[in-house]
This record gives structure tokens, sequence and C-alpha cells, in this order.
């Protein structure tokens, strides 16, 4: 019996010693050390095949476009992702890039963060027609045309039209009124139903006399503070009931007009109920008092830009489009970012749905700089240094690959490095971070040192 015992006893204390004693790492060392690893794998990687670009008035050398273009290959929908709106280097980039795909690689919609209705007029006028006053105030938003770069690329576009048989629209993804003036796009929405339905219209104007007292400036803040539960509902129901109308009088509405002007007008209303959707969205996010916010992500917007941009795909026969937008919206994976943003699911990835393999994203990253703080209010902006990014954001591996500016195809990065490559990190975006993993990109611009862009005067 005496023997038993050590014979059962022994091997247990010998595993109890060894058990205490054990040096093997734990699953979570392992993962930080295969982090590390894909993370060093990968500086090694893109120091060989990154291509660089010297930060003249030509950003982009012809062989480097050449291979950008190869790279996009057949996509029918290119995001070129902005990391803030007012950067000098990026609209640069911009500057030469939009034109090239658009003239060597057949390219013919260019699509930005505004207003779809509001982009009307600027699509006029990159066509030869100058169809309202103060155009570059009114039409798209400020981000693209307070600058005078962003302003120089809208006008070769008008050239282009005015050499190619007018082949190149301007449209925006945005919802309609932006966050201010529900009025403004409204007026061709009357004109047109004016046309094909008057006693609609007449209704119409009628219903939305109440709320363009309160939504003609600020208009997603009056939509908040001002308007009664029962008064947002009932402006949900007259756009849908809107909607609903263009459908069931669709072959009278093109009779009397064009299949064009019916298909704009009805994506024009869309845009307007997709921003009282927004307008819901972002008051349920941000509602700490009921508790919404742990289960609504800010997605009302990126939800509109997504179909917008699916819909312009099908208006225009054989569509290949040039998307221009923040980081933000051009990632294509969902994470919770924040307190502002929640479990968000962005355009990007709404888009690579439908797409697959036809959708490339260009991404961008910073190293450091000046910015336009408050660049909204011209009166109220100035210039700012970026803000160092956290120690184990995106911008510190790409400054390990170089300190300068370059861009890397991501396509062919190795498996190795996936154990960071494919995890979460941290990025700057204006003075914020977000969360991305770097594989939502199928490529880079790398910009080491940037600038406020030049206003206009």
């Amino acid at each position: 019996m005496h023997l038993l015992k050590v014979v059962f006893i022994f091997p247990l204390l010998f595993s109890i010693l060894t058990g205490c004693t054990n040096t093997q790492s734990s699953p979570q060392q392992t993962d930080l050390k295969n982090v590390l690893s894909g993370k060093e794998l990968f500086i090694e990687w893109g120091q060989k095949n990154l291509i660089s670009f010297e930060n003249e008035a030509k950003l982009l050398s012809d062989s480097l476009l050449e291979k950008i273009a190869a790279d996009i290959a057949n996509a029918k929908v290119v995001l070129l992702s902005e990391g803030f709106h007012n950067c000098e280097e990026m609209l640069r980039l911009q500057q030469q890039l939009i034109p090239y795909l658009i003239e060597h690689k057949g390219f013919n919609t260019v699509i930005t963060e505004s207003g779809l209705p509001e982009s009307k007029y600027m699509n006029d006028y990159i066509h030869g027609k100058d169809s309202i006053s103060n155009l570059w105030e009114r039409s798209v938003g400020s981000m693209y045309t307070q600058w005078k770069t962003g302003r120089k690329t809208i006008e070769s576009l008008r050239t282009y039209n005015q050499q190619h048989a007018n082949q190149v629209d301007y449209i925006g993804a945005d919802i309609g009124g932006f966050y201010n003036n529900w009025r403004f796009p409204f007026e061709q929405i009357f004109s047109y139903i004016d046309s094909v339905d008057a006693p609609l219209s007449k209704q119409l104007r009628r219903d939305m006399a109440p709320y363009f007292k309160v939504m003609t400036k600020w208009a997603a803040y009056h939509y908040m503070i001002k308007l009664t539960d029962k008064q947002k509902n009932n402006l949900m129901v007259i756009l849908e009931d809107l909607i609903d109308s263009f459908q069931s009088n669709k072959a009278t509405y093109i009779s009397r007009s064009s299949l064009k002007d019916y298909q704009w007008i009805l994506q024009c209303i869309r845009s307007m109920r997709m921003a009282e959707n927004y307008y819901r969205n972002y008051q349920d996010a941000t509602d700490s008092v009921n508790s919404h916010s742990k289960y609504a992500g800010l997605n009302g917007r990126e939800i509109a830009m997504a179909k917008n941009i699916q819909w312009a795909l099908s208006y225009k026969k054989e569509a290949k489009i040039i998307v221009v937008n923040h980081v933000v919206h051009t990632k294509t994976a969902s994470q919770y970012q924040g307190e502002m943003y929640g479990n968000f699911t962005p355009m990007g990835q709404l888009l690579q749905q439908q797409l697959k393999d036809s959708l490339y994203v260009i991404g961008m990253v910073y190293g450091k700089g000046l910015f336009w703080n408050k660049w909204q209010v011209p009166d109220k902006r100035f210039v700012d240094t970026i803000p160092a990014p956290p120690i184990e954001s995106m911008e510190h591996v790409m400054k390990a690959i170089a300190t300068k500016n370059y861009y890397l195809n991501f396509k062919k990065v190795p498996s190795s490095t996936y154990s960071w490559f494919n995890a979460n990190t941290m990025i700057k975006e204006n003075d914020y971070e977000i969360t991305i993993r770097p594989s939502e990109w199928d490529a880079c611009f790398y910009l080491h040192e940037v600038h406020p862009a030049k206003p206009v005067e």
C-alpha cells in the first residue's frame, strides 16, 4: 500500500514542479512575438519593393504612373484615400493621377466626398455650362474647392471634356444637403417635378415648407434639436412617399422628360432620404442618455456613399470611377472605432462586398508635417502641427521602411508578414486616430512630410 502511494504521488509532484518552472511562452506572448516578427518582415519586404518619388512640382514620374495604372489592372472603381482634406502634396498626387487614369485607363467618372444633388452644378461646369452663380461655394464640398490645386484638378476635367466630347462626369457621393442646407438641393427636385407632375410638386412644397424654416442652415443640428420625434418621422414618410410616387409613375415621368433626368432626380431624392437617415443614425449613435450608442455605429453616411457610387455604376454605360474620400471611408473592414464612430462599417467594405476584385483601394499615410486646423471656417483656420501618432501605429512602420515619399503595392505581401499585416493597428486621420488593418488596402502612398494646401484668395 505504501509503495502504491509513492507510485501515484511521485508523478503528481513531478508534474506540479515542472509546471511551475515551465519556460514555454504563453499563447499571448507567442502572438505578440509573431506580430513583431511579421512587422519586421513587412518592413524588410517594403524596403525592397517601394517605388520612391521626390517632393517636386511633378511628384509622380511617367514610369510610376504607368506602374500604378498596371497595378489597378481592370478595376472598375478606384478609391484614393485622403488622410486630411487639405494636404498640398495629396492634392498634387490627385492632380496627376486622376487625369492619367482618365486618359490611359478609360476612367470616365470622378466622385468626391460631396453631396450628390449639389454636384450637378459642378458636373455642368466641367461640361462647359455655367448653371449657377457662386459655383465654387455652392456646388461641391469646400474641402475640394477652397484650395488652388483642388480647383486646378477640376479645371483639367473641364479642359479634357472640351477636347474629348464630354466623356467625364463629376458626381458627389455624399448625402444631399450635407450637414447644412436642404432648400438648395430641393430646388432642382422641385424644378423637375414641376415639369412632370405639377399637382405632386405643389403638395410637396407645402409638405416641405416647415422643414425649410429650420433646415436651410446647420440642417443636421437643427434636425436634432428643433424637430419633434413626430416631425422627424413625418419627414421620413414624405421622402419615402415621394420615392414611391417616382417609381409608380416612371413611364409617365420619362415620357415628359428623359430617362437620364428621371434617374438623376430620383437619386437626388434618395440622397435626401439617406441624409435624414444619417441624422437619425447620428443622434442614436451619440445618445448616451438612452444607451442607444451601445448598439448604433455611425454608418448612415457609409451606406449613402456606397449606394450613390453603386448607382453611378449603373447610371453611366461602362462607368469606370475614381473615388476621392477620407481614409475612414475607404477602409474595407469593420471595427469598433471608439465613441464617435462606434461599431463602424465603412463605405469601402460595402463596395468591396459587391465589386470584389473590381475594386482597387490606395491608402495614404503621412509621416509628419503641418495641416490646416479648423479648415472649414476660413476666418478661424490656422496652420498646426500634425500630432505624433501612437507608438504602435502604421505611421511608424511606414517610416521605418523609408524616410522619403514612396508608393508600395500591397498585393504581393508575403504570408510571413500576415501576423502584422492582417492585424488591427492605428493610423492618424486629421488630429485623431482610427483602427485599421493594413491588409484593407491594395496599395499605399507614403508622404514623409506634408504641408497645408494653398487656399484660394
